[in-house]
């Protein structure tokens, strides 16, 4: 694509632009360019460009401009007329004019395929990180989980006949309760390494999610506060998906459990269910190509968190409550289980606004 403009310094320090576009009818027709006013293209071509790169590319041609600089370069993406983002790199060359006065020459080439594959490439690279992790994590969770479940056994085995012999010495029974209770928590922990170091094949059927969250959200009514609302979104004409329901159901109960423990003054908790067609652009913030999905969202009021948390939010082990709260395996796991479906979970969270789960599985084609 083509174009030059005549620019001009006003008293204020900006410019004003004067852009003519000096593409082919195709291309123009290709990107919707209509031109509604007489002397110029600037509305057609900025209605383009989303609002946030039109204020980077402003701020780059500024800085050119002002600097006296004989050209720059810069890459942006722009909508084509067929709603699809596209991804160009463009140069320009700036020649002064009268005082003042300048006239830009551009030049701009679609480098969107070349954009794709070093996203495609960039998630690629990722992913056999996260593989490679989650491998060596199952492999050391299989043998611990099996050493660590037999000491356990030994322990709990010990403190039952303890218990019986105590009668009612109250005071003998608080600490062997206590024993119990860690003993009881150190289950729990156990059965998620042995979940991360499984290697079985799992029973992966048709599902429809709003039965799957609809008994989740029954399993899970004892465990959430009064001080929490917990409320239902479900799609009535939500698609099917192949997946292992209790992988699900576990996946959502360690979002929710996450949720809760981000609420200790109460707020809200929701499960929802949707249809979703990610196209090019939006399928950009995940991993998954573009498609249809069925989207499952568990979404919070509470805390919130910021782009550090959340960068290594999926990371075994990770955590920011501290032993007593949380084994940093329960959104590990979680993501285990949905990347083992196909699918994919993206975050979106801010300091004091909350967070939000979405969980995204294919969905079937069905007549």
């Amino acid at each position: 694509m083509l174009w030059e403009a005549r620019v001009s310094k006003k008293p204020d320090g900006s410019f004003r632009w004067k852009l003519n576009l000096l593409s082919p009818e195709k291309t123009r027709r290709d990107f919707g360019f209509e031109r509604k006013d007489s002397d110029s293209d600037n509305e057609t071509y900025s209605q383009h460009i989303p609002p946030d790169e039109m204020k980077r590319m402003n701020e780059i041609s500024f800085k050119a401009l002002s600097n006296n600089e004989s050209g720059y370069h810069q890459e942006f993406c722009i909508y084509a007329a067929d709603g699809r983002l596209r991804y160009m790199s463009e140069y320009v060359r700036i020649t002064p004019a009268e005082p003042g006065e300048f006239h830009l020459v551009g030049v701009q080439v679609d480098i969107t395929e070349r954009r794709r594959a070093e996203e495609a490439l960039r998630r690629s690279e990722e992913q056999l990180v996260q593989a490679r992790t989650m491998e060596a994590v199952g492999q050391f969770a299989a043998g611990a989980a099996q050493y660590f479940g037999n000491l356990m056994k030994v322990v709990k085995g010990y403190s039952t006949l303890m218990l019986q012999c105590l009668d009612h010495k109250e005071e003998q029974r608080k600490n062997i309760d206590v024993i119990m209770k860690v003993v009881a928590r150190s289950e729990e922990l156990n059965e998620q390494l042995n979940a991360l170091g499984r290697s079985e094949t799992v029973k992966i059927e048709t599902l429809n999610l709003n039965d799957v969250v609809a008994e989740t959200y029954r399993l899970l009514q004892p465990l959430v506060r009064g001080d929490i609302a917990f409320h239902l979104l479900l799609a009535a004409d939500v698609g099917r998906v192949r997946a292992s329901r209790s992988q699900i159901e576990q996946a959502l109960i360690s979002m929710a459990i996450n949720s809760r423990q981000a609420m200790p003054s109460g707020g809200k908790l929701i499960f929802e269910t949707l249809n979703v067609d990610l196209n090019e652009a939006t399928a950009r913030s995940s991993s998954l190509p573009p498609g249809k999905y069925v989207m499952l969202a568990v979404s919070d009021t509470g805390t919130g968190m910021d782009e550090a948390v959340r960068a290594r939010l999926f990371e075994p082990f990770f955590s920011t409550k501290g032993l007593a709260r949380g084994t940093g395996l329960g959104l590990a796991t979680a993501y285990t289980f949905v990347r083992h479906a196909g699918g994919d979970i993206e975050v979106t969270s801010e300091p004091g606004k909350g967070t939000r789960f979405k969980i995204y599985l294919p969905r079937l084609n069905e007549a």
